[in-house]
């Protein structure tokens, strides 16, 4: 299962460098920018159902009935919200100045929207089949990496980026949604409103979290593209691009354990979930440290590797960002892991809106005067504090009240 991750992590990075030197720094730019655009509505799209949704099949997995209405009730949400979301961007992309000069590129980009509503990865995540979609990733990532080598040739051929991204998202929620029915046997049934809207409370809190801790994450992209330059962005995006894809080892590890701790730390062998935790946590954040201090030291070298000429300032940038890997390991496991899966959700969502509202202030002030350098800094600032309040109030807050 690790191994079919990597090959999805790896596939794009074959093709990344090819990319960010063929394009150049200005239109990777704009490719960076349409992304980070639809990066918003993907979140109204995945609501909260990434996390809820799987929280729900795993506790239901043995109740056929429950689980075909899990499955077609966030299915039904996230088909509702994708129509809202593409009519809300075409309004703005077509009616802000900032935003209008983008309007087809943004259209074109949509289809990233479309094929993550359609994969059901939360379904696959809930009963622990994540083979499945891994095996539907490196397929897709196949026919992205060959599709980009025969149609992106030219610094103009940016526009071709994007629609094969949105291309390979689609096929990818179509063959997932497909393998579901066939292999899960799950299947659209009748969802009564209130179930609907009992779903949609439910979600609530994570939705609000997700979209907070993401906010920070893709809004650096996204405002450096509304204050600075198209160069500044490339700069910023192709660096920030390095760092996601080795923060990205920690999604199979942190997918496959949160259905683990959902049912451990819900049950009678909680103090043996617990154990667990810290285990898996300690070998996790370990590993995660010297990952990122590699990356700190080597940072020219992977910056010219990777990137090649013309990216020199993305070192910088780099070297900023080197071990927001480690912290988010650090909160992953103490935030999403522990506090999720033991009623602290309440926390774990201000924690995160707290977050969220001080990062799009600060990147609002630091932007504009140090464009990227400013936005790296932030954003490495969040990721700490994030990280921070998580273990202490886990550490000195919620364990100690319980004798834990």
């Amino acid at each position: 299962m690790y191994f079919l991750h990597g090959v999805h992590i790896v596939l794009p990075l074959i093709v990344f460098p090819y990319l960010v030197r063929v394009l150049g720094v200005e239109n990777f730019g704009i490719v960076a920018f349409s992304l980070a655009f639809m990066g918003y509505f993907s979140l109204v799209v995945n609501y909260g159902f990434d996390l809820g949704s799987t929280r729900d099949i795993s506790i239901n997995r043995n109740d056929r009935q429950e689980l075909n209405k899990i499955f077609s009730a966030t299915l039904y949400l996230k088909l509702i919200f994708l129509f809202a979301c593409f009519i809300l961007m075409v309004v703005l992309a077509k009616y802000v100045d900032s935003l209008n000069k983008y309007f087809d590129i943004f259209l074109m980009a949509y289809g990233v929207v479309v094929g993550l509503a359609l994969m059901p990865q939360w379904l696959f995540q809930g009963l622990e089949r994540l083979v499945i979609p891994a095996l539907v990733g490196v397929m897709t990532k196949l026919l992205y990496l060959v599709l980009i080598f025969i149609f992106v040739k030219t610094t103009s051929d940016y526009d071709n980026v994007v629609i094969i991204n949105s291309l390979s998202a689609i096929l990818n929620g179509i063959l997932g949604l497909y393998l579901a029915h066939k292999l899960l046997e799950v299947k659209f049934v009748r969802v009564p409103k209130l179930f609907l809207m009992r779903t949609l409370k439910n979600n609530w809190d994570l939705f609000i979290s997700k979209v907070s801790i993401s906010v920070y994450s893709i809004s650096a992209v996204f405002i450096l593209g509304i204050f600075t330059t198209e160069s500044q962005v490339g700069i910023y995006a192709a660096a920030e691009k390095i760092i996601r894809a080795i923060q990205g080892l920690l999604n199979p590890i942190s997918q496959a354990f949160f259905p683990q701790m959902a049912s451990d730390l819900n049950s009678q062998s909680r103090l043996l979930g617990l154990k667990k935790l810290l285990n898996v946590g300690l070998v996790t954040i370990s590993a995660f440290f010297v990952i990122s201090l590699g990356v700190f030291v080597f940072s020219t070298e992977i910056v010219k590797i990777i990137l090649g000429s013309g990216y020199e300032q993305s070192v910088a940038v780099v070297k900023v960002l080197a071990f927001i890997p480690f912290i988010v390991a650090i909160s992953n496991f103490a935030g999403v892991q522990y506090m999720l899966n033991s009623n602290m959700k309440t926390i774990y969502v201000t924690i995160i809106v707290i977050a969220s509202i001080l990062s799009i202030f600060l990147m609002l002030i630091a932007i504009p005067t140090y464009g990227y350098i400013g936005a790296s800094y932030v954003l490495l600032f969040i990721e700490t504090f994030v990280a921070i309040y998580m273990v202490g109030y886990v550490v000195f807050g919620y364990l100690k009240k319980n004798h834990l």
